[in-house]
């Protein structure tokens, strides 16, 4: 990813980041950095501090 693309991620909102990513895969990254602390609070609540740590 270049750093352009990097910037029109952050700039995006995640519905534009959904609708791009329907062509371009990589651009849903850009929804999953944007909510990773929750993602893992919520994986840890659900599955246990472990599940959540294991790549």
């Amino acid at each position: 990813m270049t750093s352009t693309q990097a910037e029109e991620m952050v700039e995006a909102d995640d519905a534009e980041l959904i609708r791009r990513s329907h062509d371009v895969p990589e651009q849903f990254a850009g929804v999953f950095d944007r909510y990773i602390d929750q993602i893992h609070r919520y994986v840890s609540h659900r599955l246990g501090p472990q599940a959540a740590e294991s790549d």
